[in-house]
């Protein structure tokens, strides 16, 4: 069964590799996740991208975002109620222990990890 869309999130080669596969002829990958730096994703019958469907792949470039405008909105949306920035968070690092909260980002374990930089 080949699909219309498939958004990546893991940024595994194998992965975004294996997604390819199983789109539609006119099918989007959209990856969200990067893959480590150096990384090779390897496009499995390649020549399917030329068979005149328009099948695509897309990078998001970090989402979009524009945190000038998007900081102001979600902290407005949180003082209405409506966005629930708590459970967003889960852990906090000083600047000294930063490995440790690369680490936990790997294991794919956090959720949005804050580095506190000024306290020690």
């Amino acid at each position: 069964h080949k699909v219309d869309v498939i958004i990546d999130t893991t940024g595994i080669p194998p992965v975004i590799s294996a997604s390819y596969d199983k789109l539609a002829p006119s099918g989007r990958l959209i990856l969200v996740g990067q893959p480590r730096p150096g990384a090779e994703v390897e496009i499995p019958n390649a020549v399917s991208m030329f068979d005149g469907t328009g099948k695509s792949i897309r990078a998001t470039q970090g989402g979009g975002t524009d945190p000038e405008k998007d900081i102001p909105r979600y902290i407005a949306l949180a003082d209405r109620g409506l966005l629930e920035y708590k459970t967003l968070h889960t852990n906090t690092f000083t600047l000294d222990e930063v490995n440790d909260a690369f680490d936990l980002l790997r294991t794919g374990d956090a959720g949005r990890i804050m580095i506190n930089i000024g306290a020690k």
